[in-house]
């Protein structure tokens, strides 16, 4: 579905750019190309209604992906199109339903970012194409064109510039607006069995776009700096206004080979000689470089976790818990600032350390590895600069082992997984 998300109207701008037309009184269209679309799992209820039959079901539908994109940036006056898709949905239902055509009518909640619900808006989609709906089969619905005013003259709200709409789907109905089954569909709409999912739990936003600057202040393009017969000052001015939008890169780890370890993604402990008494190994982690260029005030956390040290005879085992971590971790500088997407090992060319966020910690020293190590966690203090929490980060650890008095003789082998969310 495309909904239309409206401020006030400025007609004269919206007739170059527009990709869908939506013909209602007061609402205008966006001139700006939209972001790619995400799929988002939204928590719902839904049950099946059949007034007919006077039934009604629990389809037992816990999640359901929706797909939506909005903007980056939405100019005042213009419209916010979001793109937005639901479905297709596991019906769940326990008999087919023979010719039927089936319509989304869905309700999205609209707010300032991170506050409270402001207003809903309910539309009606187009219906989708007839087909029979087998038992426990999927149903899907077309897209189609919703609107939401956001600031038309009397509506609910007036966002100010540089805000951020958040856009979040509360409820969607799935109306049978037709079909071979007359249980199921009818002339009348309030006859009509539906399909209705209401959000559960914490509201989750789907799409957002942020505003330019309010229709009082956009900038005039035009100006007469002399009539005729004069000259001089004071002039006149017009104003362009310059944007970019920054789009959000990844959270991602790579590790690079340190000490005396063959490779970035195998550790080696050496050789010892089985011992009459417990005693250590020691070997390095090998670096572990988290870059986080999200560009919001998002946290993360790297763990690791061990499987059991097995010999070439199976029968040969030594636990995880044998192994200790202490690790480190550290603000990358433009040394070791290394670059994720270089195929070698580089540095990021004019990394800056001091655009590097704070409030990275790593995990305590001699960590078992009985349970899942904590290597290094970043918490949402952004950089005073950037306001952002990003930044590029350099995780280490000296390992020690200890092996067994009187350990069987074998070569060993665990596996350890790192883990970044």
């Amino acid at each position: 579905m495309t909904a239309l998300f409206s401020r006030r109207s400025r007609r004269s701008q919206v007739s170059r750019l527009i990709l869908g037309v939506l013909v209602a009184a007061g609402f205008s269209t966006l001139t700006i190309a939209q972001a790619s679309a995400a799929p988002v799992s939204v928590p719902y209820l839904c049950t099946l209604n059949v007034p007919k039959l006077a039934v009604s079901y629990d389809l037992g539908i816990a999640n359901q992906t929706v797909t939506a994109s909005a903007p980056t940036f939405t100019t005042a006056g213009d419209a916010i199109p979001l793109t937005y898709s639901f479905g297709p949905i596991a019906s769940g239902l326990p008999f087919a339903v023979p010719g039927s055509q089936v319509r989304a009518e869905p309700t999205i909640d609209v707010r300032q970012q991170g506050g409270p619900t402001l207003f809903s808006q309910s539309a009606v989609g187009a219906a989708g194409p007839a087909t029979t709906i087998a038992a426990n089969g999927p149903i899907t619905t077309p897209p189609t064109l919703i609107a939401v005013p956001t600031s038309t003259p009397g509506g609910p709200v007036d966002f100010a510039p540089e805000s951020t709409v958040e856009l979040i789907p509360a409820q969607v109905v799935l109306r049978f607006v037709a079909s071979s089954d007359p249980n199921f569909a009818d002339a009348n709409p309030a006859n009509a069995a539906t399909i209705t999912c209401t959000r559960q739990g914490a509201d989750v936003v789907v799409a957002s776009s942020t505003i330019n600057y309010s229709l009082s202040t956009l900038p005039p393009d035009r100006c007469v700096a002399q009539f005729a017969g004069t000259t001089g000052p004071p002039g006149c001015n017009s104003v362009q206004v310059v944007r970019v939008a920054v789009t959000p890169g990844n959270l991602s780890q790579r590790a690079y080979t340190s000490g005396i370890n063959p490779g970035p993604n195998s550790i080696e402990l050496g050789t010892i000689t089985t011992p009459v008494k417990p005693t250590p190994v020691i070997g390095t982690l090998n670096e572990v470089v988290v870059t986080d260029h999200r560009g919001g005030t998002l946290g993360w956390s790297l763990t690791a976790t061990l499987s059991n040290f097995v010999g070439s005879n199976p029968l040969h085992l030594m636990g995880p818990w044998n192994l200790e971590s202490s690790p480190t971790c550290q603000p990358a500088t433009p040394a070791t600032a290394y670059d994720y997407d270089s195929p070698t090992t580089s540095t990021v060319p004019g990394f800056e350390s001091t655009s590097v966020a704070p409030g990275q910690a790593a995990g305590p020293s001699s960590q078992s590895f009985a349970s899942s190590v904590n290597l290094c966690t970043k918490d949402t203090t952004p950089n005073a600069t950037t306001g952002s929490t990003g930044g590029i980060y350099n995780i280490t650890s000296p390992l020690v082992l200890t092996v067994p008095g009187f350990q069987a003789a074998d070569v060993y082998t665990a596996v350890m997984t790192v883990k970044l969310v």
